[in-house]
């Protein structure tokens, strides 16, 4: 741990504060896009099941699977989306903080990464970019919760 220190001490926390909280700004514009198209995606397609399996046109095995896998996709997404919008303000108010310098930011970004980390490891596609941006809140949680020179920055 003392290697990695070292290896942080020439780094400006000034630029650190900058680029976390427009990392946090990308991501509330990110969040808000894809919170508003899984929201109504998913219940429009968990509707739309509900509403064939109701009518009974699906009479055969397959078709219920079908509408079943429909309405509980819908539900997931819609579930996704309603994370996706929780976190706006999270991160909103965290960059808002940071771009500002408020001393209270540097907690407020602390809560507003982990809540990054949570979605990006409850993303549907678990791709190589979910990963990334999970890695990248980790380091930047890292930094916030326990460098000295962050807190003074931000004390100031």
């Amino acid at each position: 741990m003392e290697q990695f220190n070292q290896f942080l001490s020439g780094l400006n926390r000034a630029q650190i504060i900058r680029w976390t909280a427009i990392y946090l700004a990308i991501y509330v514009v990110i969040n808000s896009c894809a919170g508003l198209v899984f929201g109504l995606l998913g219940a429009l397609s968990a509707t739309a099941g509900a509403l064939t399996a109701a009518s009974g046109v699906t009479s055969t095995a397959d078709g219920t699977a079908a509408t079943t896998s429909l309405v509980a996709v819908g539900g997931l997404s819609v579930i996704l989306g309603i994370l996706y919008l929780v976190s706006v303000p999270v991160c909103g108010i965290a960059a808002f903080g940071l771009f500002r310098r408020k001393a209270w930011a540097r907690n407020a970004a602390v809560v507003a990464l982990g809540f990054t980390i949570l979605i990006s490891l409850i993303g549907l596609s678990n791709s190589f970019g979910n990963v990334l941006w999970a890695l990248i809140s980790a380091f930047a949680l890292y930094l916030f919760w326990s460098d000295a020179g962050i807190k003074q920055e931000l004390s100031q």
